[in-house]
């Protein structure tokens, strides 16, 4: 699966259920490798606590740890996290500019 791919699912699925999402990502310390600073940290508080709210998200019936996969808020591999950021960047750039 393409990093660029899964953020922008990731970001249709927040598009649907938040729509302003964009204005609340401090795009300045956006960082998907850091719990806090991530596209879930900033908009629920923590990627950690961030279970049910991925669960709204769901179009899949997927387990949130899976769904958080496809959907571009998180890696299996530490050395994609700065191309993920930089793909939600562009993400929230789109949407910023619309």
């Amino acid at each position: 699966m393409k990093i660029e791919e899964a953020a922008k699912r990731g970001a249709k699925a927040l598009d649907k259920t938040n729509p302003l999402w964009y204005q609340d990502v401090d795009i300045n310390r956006l960082d998907l490798a850091d719990g806090e600073y991530c596209i879930l940290g900033q908009l629920n508080g923590s990627y950690y606590d961030a279970g049910g709210y991925i669960k709204d998200l769901d179009p899949y019936d997927e387990s949130p740890k899976a769904l958080a996969f496809k959907l571009g808020f998180n890696s299996r591999r530490d050395s994609a996290f700065p191309s993920l950021t930089m793909a939600w960047i562009k993400e929230i750039f789109k949407r910023r500019q619309a």
